[in-house]
């Protein structure tokens, strides 16, 4: 696959919020609780603001045809009882189904993590579905580990 991993463009957000699309309705079927909520235009809006934002960096996977991933990177500040409380965090990296299985998934947080060093950041953080074990398995293959356990109660 010769897809071509860059900086977003504006023009590009209307893809992006596709791929967010797909990547959600997939974790709705692991877990109906992961059920979008937002519409597409909330979200297009959200990354603008992303896009915009001197704190994120979206990257996206271009085949030249078309987008078929991408990855939402932002800094984010814990309060300040830590050493250093910036952090990145990978808040999206999605890939198509059909371009699954040939590294742009890999090459998108490659990206997000060289734009994470060139800002000063030292860590890296994500969030990851209990059920989806194959997102798991992809971070771990990645150097990320067990940090914090997140549980959540329907009231």
């Amino acid at each position: 696959m010769a897809a071509v991993i860059r900086k977003a463009r504006r023009n590009d957000l209307v893809s992006i919020v596709k791929l967010w699309r797909e990547m959600w309705d997939l974790h709705a079927e692991l877990d109906p609780r992961l059920a979008a909520a937002p519409s597409e235009r909330a979200m297009r809006d959200v990354l603008t603001d992303h896009y915009e934002s001197d704190d994120s960096c979206i990257l996206v996977a271009d085949e030249g045809a078309g987008l078929v991933g991408y990855c939402l990177g932002v800094i984010l500040e814990n309060p300040p009882v830590e050493p250093d409380p910036r952090f990145g965090y990978v808040s999206d990296l999605a890939v198509t189904a059909s371009a699954r299985g040939h590294g742009l998934g890999a090459k998108l947080l490659d990206e997000a993590h060289a734009w994470f060093k060139a800002q000063g950041v030292t860590r890296a953080e994500v969030q990851v579905s209990s059920v989806n074990l194959k997102a798991a398995s992809f971070w771990k293959r990645r150097g990320y580990s067990d940090f914090l356990l997140r549980l959540r109660k329907t009231l």
